[in-house]
C-alpha cells in the first residue's frame, strides 16, 4: 500500500471568507490540551475592531497562540457557518486527506507540543500557517485513512470510558475520605469507651493548667456553645462524653506571623508562608530565607515549635491546617496562623483532622473576611472561636490511629487507580502511534507531490528518513 510523505502545505489551504455580518453569538474557540472545538461564550467586545471569517464544518482549525498547547481540532457539523478571527485560522483539506488524519497526527504522542520550537514572537509566541505548511507527514490512501481513523476513534472512545470511570472512582474516594472525617468528628467512627475520662473533666484540667502558667486564653471554656450553639452553622450532635469548645479554649497562644514585608536573602534562616502547608502536611522544604537579624526580630515572641498547629490565613488554601512534625527553626509570615496547644491534654493530629474535615472547611470558608479587592483572610478572631468537638483524650488517640489506617487504604487505592489510568493511556498512545505509522520499507514514497485544492507544488529532492518524522 503506497503511503506518501506530504507537506501540510500541499494538504491545507487557508480559508479566508469574510463574515458578511459578524455575530458575537456565533464565535468558535479551540480548547487547550486537545479539548476540542466549541462555541465561544459571549463576551463584551468592541464590534468592528477585529475582522472575522466564516468557518465550515470539516475544516482543520488551530489557535496560532496555543497550537503547541493543544488548541487544534476539526470543526464539527453543529458549528458550520460560525466564525473566528485570523488568530484562529481554519483550513480546507485536500481530497487526498481526511481532516481527522491531520488531527490525530498531531494528537498522538502529544506531537503538537513539539510545535513550541516553531513559535515566534516577543511575549505572546505564535505558530503561523506558513510554518506548519513546511511540516511533512505520512499520508496513506484515503481508504486506509478511513480504516485507521475508525480504529483510532474506537480506541479513543475506550480510553474516554476508562478516564470517566477513573474520575468517578476518584470522586467516590474523595467522598469516602470526607465521610470518614465527618463520622470521626461526630463520634461515629468508633464506639465510645465508658471508662474514658469525660471531655468536660479533661477541659477543666486543661484550663487549670493554663491558669497555672498565666496563659488563660481569651475565651470561657465551653461557654460559647452552651449559650450560642444556634449561631454556628453546621453544628451537630456529639456523644455525651464529648464537649464543644473553641480552639482558644485549648491553646496557650493563637497568633500569626510577622506583618512586616520581609527582606529576603540568598541564604540565612528559613522563612515560611501559607504555601508551605497543605491539609495534614507540613512542607518546609521549599522556602525563602531572611537574615539572622530579621529572624530574631520575627521570632522574638512568635517562635513555632514541634507539635504546634499552622493554619493558612490567605490564598486558595484558606483554613488548611497542618501539624509541625519536623524540628526546624524558622520565621513565618502573616499568611500563617500559629496555634500553641496546652501540652499533655490534646492530640494535635486530632485537631488537624477536625479542622481539615468537612465541618472545619465549611467554618473556614464561611468566615473569610474580605477587604476591598483582596481574596480575603481568615482572621485570628475567627480562628480563636473555631468550634471544636472535643472527645476524651484516649478517644482522640484512637480516632487518629483509625483515621490514619483508613486514609492510608484510600491513598493506596487512589495510587492504583491513577497507575491503571496511566498504563491505559500509555497503551493507547502506543497503539495509536503504531496505527498512524507508515509501513517500513520502500512502499513509502517521497516523490514530487501535487494535490487539490490549490496550485501549490512541493518538491523534496531527497527521501526523508522515517526516523526524522517520528523522533
Amino acid at each position: 500500500m503506497n503511503w506518501k510523505l506530504m507537506k501540510l502545505g500541499a494538504l491545507l489551504t487557508q480559508s479566508k471568507v469574510p463574515s458578511e455580518a459578524a455575530d458575537a453569538n456565533r464565535r468558535i474557540r479551540v480548547k487547550l490540551n486537545v479539548g476540542g472545538v466549541e462555541k465561544r461564550p459571549v463576551s463584551n467586545e468592541v464590534e468592528g475592531a477585529t475582522n472575522y471569517y466564516t468557518r465550515k464544518a470539516g475544516q482543520f482549525i488551530f489557535g496560532t497562540q496555543n497550537f503547541h498547547k493543544g488548541a487544534f481540532g476539526v470543526i464539527p457539523p453543529e458549528l458550520d457557518g460560525f466564525e473566528t478571527s485570523n488568530d484562529i485560522p481554519s483550513f480546507d483539506v485536500s481530497k487526498d486527506c481526511q481532516p481527522e488524519w491531520i488531527f490525530f497526527y498531531f494528537k498522538v504522542g502529544d506531537r503538537y507540543k513539539e510545535l513550541e520550537k516553531l513559535a515566534r514572537g516577543v511575549g505572546s509566541k505564535r505558530v503561523h500557517p506558513k510554518q506548519i505548511f513546511e511540516l511533512v507527514i505520512p499520508v496513506p490512501p484515503v481508504a486506509k485513512q478511513l480504516e485507521i481513523i475508525e480504529q483510532v476513534q474506537a480506541s479513543a472512545a475506550r480510553q474516554s470510558m476508562i478516564v470517566e470511570e477513573s474520575d468517578q472512582q476518584l470522586t467516590h474516594l474523595t467522598q469516602l475520605r470526607q465521610a470518614l472525617l465527618r463520622e470521626a468528628m461526630q463520634g461515629q467512627l468508633l464506639p465510645q469507651d465508658p471508662t474514658d475520662e469525660p471531655a468536660a473533666l479533661l477541659l477543666k484540667k486543661l484550663q487549670a493548667a493554663k491558669a497555672a502558667t498565666g496563659k488563660g486564653g481569651k475565651g470561657k471554656a465551653g461557654a460559647l456553645f452552651a449559650e450560642e450553639a444556634e449561631a454556628v452553622e453546621g453544628m451537630f450532635d456529639i456523644p455525651a462524653s464529648w464537649v464543644w469548645c473553641t480552639l482558644d479554649d485549648l491553646a496557650t497562644l493563637i497568633t500569626d506571623g510577622t506583618h512586616q514585608t520581609p527582606s529576603y536573602t540568598e541564604q540565612g534562616r528559613p522563612f515560611l508562608s501559607a504555601q508551605n502547608i497543605k491539609p495534614f502536611r507540613f512542607m518546609p522544604e521549599v522556602h525563602r530565607y531572611v537574615s539572622e537579624e530579621a529572624y530574631q526580630e520575627y521570632t522574638r515572641i512568635k517562635r513555632p515549635e514541634l507539635g504546634d498547629l499552622l493554619i493558612a490565613r490567605v490564598g486558595a488554601g484558606i483554613g488548611e491546617c497542618a501539624v509541625i512534625d519536623k524540628q526546624i527553626d524558622f520565621a513565618f509570615y502573616v499568611s500563617l496562623g500559629l496555634v500553641k496547644l496546652v501540652p499533655g491534654f490534646l492530640s494535635a493530629d486530632y485537631l488537624a483532622y477536625m479542622i481539615n474535615g468537612p465541618f472545619g472547611v465549611a467554618y473556614s470558608k464561611n468566615n473569610i473576611a474580605s477587604k476591598g479587592g483582596s481574596a480575603g483572610n481568615f482572621n485570628l478572631t475567627k480562628i480563636r472561636t473555631f468550634p471544636i468537638p472535643l472527645p476524651p483524650l484516649a478517644e482522640q488517640y484512637r480516632i487518629v490511629a483509625k483515621l490514619e489506617q483508613l486514609l492510608q487504604h484510600c491513598d493506596a487505592l487512589e495510587q492504583r487507580i491513577r497507575e491503571s489510568r496511566r498504563l491505559a493511556e500509555q497503551l493507547l498512545q502506543t497503539a495509536l502511534r503504531e496505527a498512524l505509522a507508515p509501513p517500513a520499507g520502500p512502499e513509502v514514497a517521497a516523490e514530487e507531490i501535487t494535490t487539490e485544492p490549490g496550485p501549490r507544488t512541493h518538491r523534496r529532492g531527497a527521501r526523508l528518513a522515517l526516523t526524522d518524522l517520528f523522533e
